[in-house]
């Protein structure tokens, strides 16, 4: 059968199996038919520039993007260590935020330049149809605020930040209905401003840290249905806070270092949010050191078997409890974090094991003291994986175990202050990583560790990685054996002051020239502007030999 000789709806179908570089280089100038399959493929799709290399992502710059500017709906931008320095090299083609009137959606990732985050957010207002913006881990100024508030068509607004910021701004969003801000607000006018901000928010989720006394809020939240919030404060406030939301239908709430017991729950769902239908929490709080655990565990659990619990919402909860720390949470769980106490004795409301759901991310200590969390624990959808190591001579059939039904995982981190020089991970295989995090195993890979590394299966399929070295000559010698690498973060031995790892130092300029020097110039080679004494590759595959 000729390719030509299927319908515009099957081809359109085959497209959303192909990369925007592989659709263009096999379909664009073939005949006025393809041409127009594309312009329509793009006027619906989105163009998603994370995790890609530089020689594509030059290309998509150079003789794609140009042209379609005003047909991209979506687009996802990233400083990210898998492809660092991308916004310079994305404004250096003379493209620009502005360009792309019709955009809905909008995602900045990780741009740590203030210059450039001012640019970008000055564009929006030449976006007049957009309705999705994400600003995640970028430097952020609470004076944004102001900017993003002003779009008119804007309903989903989704801030990520370490650090807390301060909710400034005066005028009001009338179409924002979707805010996820995980960010800590860590101040009572901060809440009182956003929420007063935002009279039609429909679904909220935000961080509130925060000691203090504080005034009747000014708002009600009527037309709030779903909030989920991450809290340590004082119960007072919660109660407050939670009163504004009457017609609330769904909560999902963390709490850190505050008690609330299953019969203080009742009586405030019962009194202010008559229509949740959807409970889901997880308390974490230390109890006293001189008192049975088991004990306490039975009487917290006692106060959640009432006929509200059990009979009314079938609503279950599991306790963990581990030397004075106990940590609640409700059935099932969906909280990444439970994932730590899982190897912890418990008791719970409920007979039946249930399993965790949607684990994208967990951080573990191997060898696990209960490895049996691994068979009752559904990871099919986990993604990314930390990993404490205490014997790395013990811990390779549990790693196997795990990787084995961890079918997406993409990304591992390893963590251990007593590495042995003996390697486990050549005998350790799986088919999904390709991201390789070994800055935390506190050791400086010199040459024959590096040709160790380069011969295991997880290295040699490794895109990403991420690592410390003993010289430059290692960075070289990596980049040359790991033909899948399209992006290196690396720490070089010789160009720190070894009295502070982090400090920038005057080395550490020779070492991106002389980087430069023997890389291609298509390479992008950039200090951390967060850790200067780390450097930044985002590679080009061009073959080059170093003598």
């Amino acid at each position: 059968m000729n390719l030509e000789s299927l319908a515009n709806e099957l081809l359109l179908d085959l497209f959303d199996y192909f990369n925007i570089i592989e659709l263009f280089r096999s379909f664009s100038g073939l005949n006025i038919r393809f041409n127009n399959l594309l312009f329509k493929h793009y006027r619906s799709h989105h163009i998603d520039l994370r995790s890609i290399t530089k020689q594509n992502f030059d290309e998509i710059c150079r003789k794609y993007l140009p042209e379609m500017t005003d047909r991209v709906i979506s687009l996802y931008l990233s400083d990210d260590d898998e492809t660092p320095y991308q916004l310079t090299s994305f404004l250096s083609y003379n493209l620009k935020i502005s360009d792309f009137h019709r955009l809905k959606r909008l995602s900045l990732i990780h741009i740590r330049s203030i210059n450039i985050m001012n640019d970008l957010l000055r564009q929006l207002k030449f976006l007049p149809d957009l309705k999705h913006l994400e600003i995640i881990d970028c430097n952020f100024r609470s004076s944004y605020f102001h900017i993003i508030w002003r779009q008119c068509q804007l309903t989903h607004f989704k801030l990520e930040k370490l650090s807390s910021i301060d909710f400034i701004i005066n005028n009001i969003s009338s179409s924002i209905q979707n805010l996820i801000l995980h960010s800590n607000l860590n101040q009572f006018h901060s809440v009182d401003r956003l929420l007063t901000s935002t009279p039609h928010l429909q679904h909220l989720s935000v961080v509130l840290t925060f000691n203090m006394n504080f005034s009747p809020f000014s708002f009600i939240g009527s037309s709030l249905k779903s909030l989920h919030l991450v809290y340590s404060s004082s119960f007072d406030f919660l109660d407050e806070l939670l009163e504004r939301f009457p017609n609330l239908k769904q909560l999902k709430i963390q709490t850190e270092y505050i008690e609330i017991n299953g019969y203080r729950w009742e009586k405030i769902i019962r009194n202010d949010l008559s229509k949740l239908k959807i409970f889901e929490l997880m308390m974490e709080f230390d109890t006293p050191w001189n008192l049975n655990k088991e004990n306490q565990v039975d009487v917290i659990l006692e106060s959640f078997r009432t006929s509200f619990w059990l009979i009314e919402h079938q609503w279950f909860v599991r306790c963990h409890y581990y030397n004075k720390s106990l940590c609640l949470y409700t059935l099932p769980c969906t909280f990444p974090k439970s994932f730590q106490y899982l190897d912890k004795p418990f008791q719970s409301t409920c007979s039946h094991s249930t399993h965790l759901l949607k684990i994208h991310h967990i951080d573990v200590l191997f060898p696990s003291i209960n490895p049996f969390w691994m068979n009752t624990v559904d990871i099919s959808q986990l993604r990314s994986i930390s990993i404490q190591i205490s014997d790395d001579l013990s811990i390779q059939s549990q790693l196997q175990s795990l990787f084995d039904r961890a079918t997406n995982l993409y990304s591992l981190r390893l963590y251990s202050k007593h590495f042995s020089r003996q390697f486990f991970l050549d005998k350790i295989t799986s088919e999904s990583i390709r991201r390789l995090d070994l800055r935390s195993i506190y050791l400086y890979a010199n040459e024959n560790i590096c040709q160790q590394l380069c011969k295991t299966s997880l290295v040699n399929q490794c895109e990403v990685l991420l690592i410390h070295v003993e010289n430059r000559s290692e960075i070289l010698f990596l980049i040359n054996h790991m033909k899948n690498l399209r992006a290196l973060y690396v720490h070089s031995k010789v160009s720190v002051d070894q009295t502070n790892p982090y400090y920038p130092s005057i080395f550490i300029d020779e070492l991106i020239q002389w980087l430069k020097q023997q890389l291609p110039t298509s390479f992008a080679i950039s200090p951390d502007e967060y850790f200067p004494s780390c450097v930044r590759i985002w590679i080009s595959y061009v073959q080059f030999s170093n003598e």
